[in-house]
């Protein structure tokens, strides 16, 4: 993340705690998603096929 991240969220409207909170959970789930893939965690709810648009 640069400073002119930083000051665009701010210009958006976003003061300290809500960046720190914004951080905080982006790297929660990226823990958790990398603890399902090394533990092979099972699906349990249907799985959503994605279509790519090119």
């Amino acid at each position: 993340m640069t400073d002119s991240d930083l000051s665009a969220a701010r210009l958006a409207g976003l003061d300290d705690a809500r960046i720190v909170e914004i951080v905080g959970n982006v790297a929660h789930n990226v823990l958790t998603n990398f603890m399902n893939n090394v533990a092979q965690t099972k699906i349990d709810f249907p799985v959503v096929d994605v279509a790519v648009a090119a």
